[in-house]
């Protein structure tokens, strides 16, 4: 087993009925954005020019301009308090 590898508790997802009323669309949409090829390459050249850490890992994130600090993603997060 390699350390990437994780064990995980069986679990099983569960079924809820969908309300009669309809779905609503509260979805929160954000400007699509182009990460170009030419980006990517330039940061793959900034990371490769980086010392080498210590778990001989460099990455980065690609980040959408309108996600928080917290959640540094590429599509919005659901702010929505209701179980799935």
């Amino acid at each position: 087993m390699n350390e990437f590898k994780k064990d995980f508790q069986d679990m099983q997802g569960r079924f809820s009925d969908a309300p009669v009323s309809g779905a609503r669309d509260e979805n929160l949409y954000w400007t699509p954005i182009v990460v170009t090829k030419r980006e990517i390459d330039a940061e793959t050249e900034r990371l490769a020019s980086l010392p080498s850490p210590a778990n001989g890992r460099r990455e980065s994130l690609i980040v959408h301009p309108l996600a928080e600090a917290n959640a540094p993603g590429f599509a919005p997060v659901s702010r929505s308090s209701s179980p799935c």
